[in-house]
């Protein structure tokens, strides 16, 4: 989506400094698929508001496509893919522990079974240990996750506030 000083750039999306600016985003490297353009479900909201924009024409269909311009589009752009690429991230490290510990949960009752005849002891007890043991294992991990974005956001926000 294109807008200038509120005005919603309809036409033209290929001559616009703003789809030139999306365009040489490197979007692999932030964790979303594309080569130019996203092919994700993303969208990418540029609004560009100065005294003066420079349209194409006077219909003010695109913005011009001057160097100054294409490269501060282009290094928000980039900004906020930094934080999207976080966020992605975290979701997919939290799917792959969710998996692992499903996998443990799953296989946890032959394993008490299994153990149960070797050593002799209640299957319950034993599936029950297994259970406490992964609950504790992937929790801890859990935790430093929430503490490793807590320290990350904290330190955005101190940045923030200097600058």
């Amino acid at each position: 989506m294109r807008f200038a000083n509120r005005v919603p750039l309809l036409y033209q999306s290929g001559d616009c400094a703003i789809t030139k600016a999306a365009s040489q985003v490197d979007w692999k490297r932030y964790g979303v698929p594309g080569d130019r353009i996203p092919e994700a479900p993303v969208v990418i909201f540029v609004h560009f508001a100065s005294v003066w924009v420079p349209f194409t024409s006077e219909s003010k269909e695109a913005i011009a496509n001057y160097p100054v311009i294409i490269k501060e589009i282009k290094l928000a752009l980039q900004d906020c893919a930094r934080r999207l690429g976080l966020y992605l991230s975290g979701v997919r490290r939290a799917e792959r522990i969710a998996q692992k510990k499903q996998i443990f949960e799953r296989y946890a009752e032959d394993t008490a079974k299994a153990l149960g005849e070797l050593t002799g002891e209640v299957e319950e007890k034993i599936k029950k240990t297994i259970l406490k043991i992964v609950e504790e294992r992937w929790g801890e991990i859990v935790a430093e996750e929430g503490e490793e974005n807590a320290k990350e956001n904290q330190k955005e926000n101190n940045s923030k506030g200097k600058g």
